[in-house]
């Protein structure tokens, strides 16, 4: 508590010019200001693209960096296909237009599954697989998210899928301004399967998999950067004032002290 008093008012201690005022300390703390606003500009302005640019991140980079891990694993190639791109899509519109980021939901009353966008877009699955991603910015970044997740892993290395679709979607989305969805459809038709019965019904389907949810946690460079305008004005306005006030203390200290010095060199004439 001492300390406070002397930093911010005019003491015997500090020589009665509180420490905040004195060089000593106003200019170390002017540089660190200078500084932080140098910081979050520089910052601001090379991590712009974190806003939720998708440059490198699009459905065919997305593939490409799939084919290069499952290449890795000795496992086919998965070939996109127009059909599951198209339901990857809608999934993704759906959600948007639900507000929700899941694999099953509810949408105007109507229970949503992974597996209709599928079928919806003429698309005759026996295997499926489905991945997510949200407020991913790099290409890289995601598929190695979903590599280091057991459950993402096993769907994009699943040797039984043999095609794929993706659809990156980029704006407002859960009360975000700048965010970005992925959605990563697998499958395997059903004319590409060998079947011992020549009839087939839904029932014999594979059963999709769907794996965990994955967001991607935030850098401090995108903290820095959406916060940058809130972060550069509190701590300039939080700076200013405390110097301001200071600067009032101090000047009315110095008036009193002027008084007093006055009444001091009356008396002593009289």
């Amino acid at each position: 508590m001492k300390l406070f008093i002397h930093f911010f008012f005019p003491t015997q201690k500090n020589k009665h010019k509180a420490w905040l005022l004195q060089t000593k300390v106003l200019v170390p703390l002017t540089l660190a200001l200078v500084v932080l606003n140098g910081l979050a500009s520089f910052t601001y302005l090379t991590h712009e693209k974190v806003k939720g640019s998708t440059t490198d991140l699009t459905p065919s980079q997305v593939i490409a960096l799939t084919n290069l891990e499952r290449s890795k694993a000795n496992v086919q190639l998965v070939k996109p296909n127009s059909l599951l791109s198209t339901a990857a899509q809608k999934k993704a519109d759906s959600m948007i237009a639900a507000g929700v980021f899941e694999h099953y939901y509810e949408n105007e009353g109507d229970i949503v599954n992974p597996w209709q966008f599928i079928l919806e877009s003429g698309y005759d699955y026996f295997h499926a697989g489905e991945n997510l991603g949200k407020d991913f910015t790099q290409s890289t970044t995601l598929v190695q998210a979903w590599m280091d997740s057991p459950t993402h892993r096993e769907n994009l290395l699943n040797p039984d899928y043999t095609e794929i679709g993706v659809a990156v979607v980029q704006g407002p989305y859960l009360d975000k301004e700048e965010t970005t969805l992925i959605v990563q459809l697998f499958a395997t038709p059903v004319s590409a399967v060998n079947l011992e019965e020549q009839s087939f019904d839904s029932s014999s389907r594979g059963s999709i998999n769907v794996a965990p949810l994955l967001e991607q946690d935030k850098s401090w460079a995108q903290i820095l950067v959406r916060e940058y305008p809130i972060i550069l004005f509190g701590a300039t306005f939080s700076v200013v004032l405390l110097i301001g006030l200071t600067l009032l203390i101090d000047m009315e200290a110095s008036k009193k002290k002027a008084r007093l010095k006055e009444v001091s060199i009356d008396l002593w004439n009289h």
